[in-house]
């Protein structure tokens, strides 16, 4: 019996050792692959030009990265930090934000958007818009690969016609929005338990504004 438990308390100090090795490990990766991002994230913000759409761009300074404002900031809670870039110059079918990850040596594009909400505390973005009549957002979470996951999202109208099917509605600006989904990891559902994850997700109630940095040589120096 003694024996017994003499191996037992063996394998658990032995087992606490190689817990606190990998921890320890996860930490050094992500310290080194940091100072490599910001490395990568600097080099991209120095140059003349970036190509702010691979497909086409309507306006005429929006490859022109002196314009840009950045900020970098750890979004998802790794260790490694993501750069975000607001382009002014950008018109709406452009985006005018892009967020970036350090990725196997690279520097991805995670997100094209008009810009987002950051929950500090539970490392989620808010990614919402609006155009013509139509309503929707998405709670993303950005994974070590540089992709996004969908946690819940909604979408609507101020469409009247669609009163009937709204699952819920209120007024944005003056202007009845009429819901009519709302989703679950990709799962409809109702407005009620979408309520009930939302508040259990975010564990906030306010988002964290990102504060973004003229891109100059100077706070190339200071913020990256």
């Amino acid at each position: 019996m003694k024996k017994s438990k003499k191996i037992l308390s063996l394998i658990l100090i032995a087992a606490l050792m190689i817990t606190g090795i990998n921890i320890k490990t996860v930490k050094t990766y992500a310290k080194d692959t940091n100072k490599k991002a910001i490395t990568a994230y600097r080099k991209l913000l120095s140059k003349e030009k970036h190509k702010w759409r691979e497909d086409y761009s309507s306006a005429p300074d929006v490859n022109k990265t002196k314009n840009y404002k950045f900020a970098c900031i750890d979004l998802n809670g790794d260790g490694i930090k993501e750069l975000v870039v607001e382009n002014p110059e950008a018109c709406w079918a452009d985006g005018s934000v892009k967020i970036f990850r350090y990725v196997k040596g690279k520097v991805k594009k995670v997100l094209l958007c008009h810009g987002f909400e950051w929950y500090k505390k539970s490392k989620i973005i808010l990614v919402d818009d609006a155009h013509t009549g139509v309503y929707w957002g998405t709670y993303y979470k950005i994974k070590n690969n540089g992709k996004t996951v969908k946690k819940v999202g909604y979408s609507g109208t101020d469409d009247k016609s669609y009163k009937k099917q709204a699952k819920h509605k209120e007024k944005i600006y003056g202007m009845t929005i009429y819901y009519t989904s709302y989703k679950i990891n990709g799962k409809e559902t109702s407005y009620k338990k979408y309520k009930a994850a939302l508040k259990k997700m975010l564990k906030a109630k306010k988002y964290t504004k990102i504060k973004l940095y003229k891109n100059t040589e100077d706070n190339r120096g200071l913020y990256l």
